[in-house]
């Protein structure tokens, strides 16, 4: 997620700054390893594929969920006033209800158009040449989204069936779907995680270029998962290890730094995001109800149903946000 720090780099941090920049450092080799014990748990106890529910069901109330129910608190925190955060989460919501139509009227296409949305925002939002950046090039879009199409895309290259089974659920929830050919997605997910390893190949030949490692380490540790977890395993260790974590991690203000130690700043954003978690948790909760399996699975599936209509505005605020903040005030903690 694009979040706090400053394009110009920590210009502005204070004395220390260096030490939390060598934190983040090894943060993302850390995450790496939790992959890789992942990974290697997974090739021990053999899980079945439709496994993973249980990780989802946490993320709704720990890391995954509020990162996400954090952007009123943002909104708040780059709007000078009630009536401006009013309007400006009007306009989120009506977004959301937008994508809301979409998945009523063409559930499948909704399905496919979020699965590379979904791509574009974990690329841009990890990829260590773009996290925490805004007013990306065109260029560094595309990097960001190499990245991603190898993180959402390798699951489905090598266990298509599985990565197909929840969101066939999604989908026939609204209407019947016609039996998937999983060899044909497989063939189209390979190519799909082939020209991500492409983009992110190009971008690590620039001399410029920095992190390298920890990027195609963070690569390597995914197609490992992918090939060896469950796909709910595999998307959701990466999605509350690396991408939602980490914007814990990160989040404050949009366009503006974050002086917080890690930790405290995570605490933080779960406590700010309750206004928006409870309603979506209770949403995702309620949906569960509807669909058919153990509670586990449905509720897996309910949340993964929620983020197809909710990513949107959530991926447009903070690749927009830091443009509102200006004028709000230097303190990164003051609620407006």
């Amino acid at each position: 997620m694009l979040t706090i720090t400053d394009p110009r780099g920590d210009v502005h941090a204070p004395r220390g700054s260096y030490f939390f920049s060598l934190l983040r450092t090894r943060a993302g080799y850390a995450a790496v390893l939790v992959l890789l014990a992942i990974t290697a748990a997974c090739v021990i106890l053999e899980p079945p594929p439709t496994s993973g529910a249980w990780l989802w069901v946490a993320a709704l109330f720990i890391v995954g969920m509020p990162h996400g129910a954090y952007d009123l608190a943002a909104i708040r925190r780059t709007s000078p006033n009630w009536r401006t955060t009013a309007r400006r989460f009007s306009a989120y919501t009506l977004i959301l209800l937008a994508c809301l139509g979409l998945f009523l009227l063409l559930p499948a296409a909704a399905v496919v158009a979020f699965l590379f949305l979904a791509a574009h925002h974990f690329g841009i939002s990890d990829s260590v040449w773009t996290r925490g950046r805004v007013n990306l090039a065109f260029s560094e879009h595309l990097v960001g989204l190499g990245r991603g199409l190898v993180v959402l895309f390798s699951p489905f290259a090598f266990q298509p069936s599985a990565s197909l089974a929840p969101f066939v659920s999604i989908v026939q929830l609204v209407r019947t779907l016609p039996d998937p050919q999983p060899t044909a997605i497989a063939s189209v997910a390979i190519i799909l995680v082939l020209i991500g390893f492409a983009l992110v190949s190009a971008a690590s030949l620039l001399p410029s270029r920095g992190g390298r490692t920890e990027e195609w380490a963070t690569l390597a540790a995914v197609v490992a998962l992918s090939a060896f977890a469950p796909p709910l395993v595999a998307i959701g260790s990466y999605f509350l290890v690396i991408h939602a974590f980490g914007h814990c991690l990160r989040a404050s203000t949009p366009g503006q730094p974050v002086h917080a130690r890690h930790l405290s700043n995570a605490l933080r954003v779960h406590l700010d995001s309750i206004p928006l978690l409870v309603p979506s948790v209770l949403i995702v909760l309620l949906l569960a109800r509807f669909i058919p399996g153990p509670s586990e699975q449905a509720i897996a599936v309910s949340f993964l149903g929620f983020c197809i209509v909710a990513t949107l505005p959530h991926h447009l605020f903070w690749m927009t946000a830091n443009r509102w903040s200006h004028g709000v005030g230097s303190d990164p903690y003051r609620l407006q």
